[in-house]
């Protein structure tokens, strides 16, 4: 059933889930493969169907239940079209599409298109994209988002701000495996002990490890072939040794939150920053491999807006 989508662009996705009952009808295929199972008792022998052809009753423990129970969907009252819509464009664009740009597009309020991007931003955050081992040639470094002091109004500026200060910036780390994948997180501070136990826990050992010469990756060579790149020198590259690529990533979700989403709470950057990264590494897949991707992993997690 899969094979038979094509979607070439917007319009295309559009003429294939032009309603809620065909974007049912392709949930319980992707949930169930057309045999309905009851997300109660997982009973499957005896279920029956309504005459609405979206609800259906179990035979086992008498409990009625839809495709969506369990699901990003569940419970929730915005149509499942313009919930596909809204997942659709947040995967295919570049940069990110904002929740304004989504009311507008859906045709809903913007509070609720702010909350419907958010749990697909949670789903996207807990992908099975990052829990793969990283292995290889990987790249090691750490960035601050939240501005530049310099171009603050003169009564909204933050003393203390030089350096490696988090009184007005948030830190995030990162790993990237070159040619790869790549896994961020924001930290509370940039512990070198917290840093290292992240890299040991995400990569294989015999990998070789670049990074800058933050100290805080001190004690690496103890578990890895670790490559210092002394960039307060002015050096960027030693042979196989540097962090252009992760350093490039980092302008990737600076340039999304500064063009798209031009502020973002500290509090959500953790889910930016995962968005950002789940684009990256399904950066080879079709806009529609890349919905289904997602589509089937909404399909896991149930979120509601107290989870958010």
């Amino acid at each position: 059933m899969e094979n038979r989508f094509v979607f070439k662009g917007l319009s295309s996705f559009l003429e294939t889930f032009h309603d809620d009952n065909s974007c049912r009808k392709f949930l319980e295929y992707l949930l169930w493969e057309g045999k309905p199972i009851c997300p109660y008792c997982e009973h499957r022998k005896k279920i029956y169907a309504f005459k609405n052809l979206k609800t259906f009753k179990c035979s086992d423990c008498k409990r009625n239940f839809t495709v969506t129970v369990g699901t990003i969907f569940h419970s929730s009252n915005i149509p499942i079209k313009k919930w596909f819509i809204a997942m659709y464009l947040l995967s295919s664009h570049k940069t990110g599409i904002s929740s304004y740009q989504i009311a507008k597009h859906l045709e809903i309020a913007q509070p609720n298109a702010w909350y419907m991007l958010h749990k697909i931003r949670k789903v996207m955050a807990g992908s099975d994209q990052f829990k793969d081992m990283l292995q290889g040639i990987i790249e090691a470094d750490e960035t601050y988002v939240g501005g530049k002091n310099k171009n603050r109004h003169w009564d909204k500026k933050f003393k203390y701000s030089q350096g490696r200060s988090i009184v007005d910036k948030t830190p995030v780390f990162g790993i990237l495996q070159r040619g790869g994948k790549v896994i961020v997180w924001t930290l509370d501070s940039l512990n070198g002990s917290n840093m290292r136990r992240l890299i040991r826990l995400n990569v294989e050992q015999g990998s070789i490890i670049c990074t800058d010469e933050y100290k805080a990756y001190k004690g690496l060579n103890k578990y890895f072939e670790h490559g210092i790149i002394d960039h307060s020198r002015g050096r960027h590259k030693e042979g196989i040794y540097h962090t252009n690529n992760i350093e490039g990533f980092w302008n990737f979700i600076k340039r999304e939150i500064m063009g798209t989403y031009r502020k973002v709470n500290k509090d959500y950057l953790n889910r930016y920053a995962r968005e950002a990264a789940y684009r990256y590494n399904t950066r080879k897949l079709s806009d529609k491999d890349r919905f289904i991707g997602l589509l089937k992993e909404s399909l896991c997690v149930k979120i509601t807006r107290k989870h958010i």
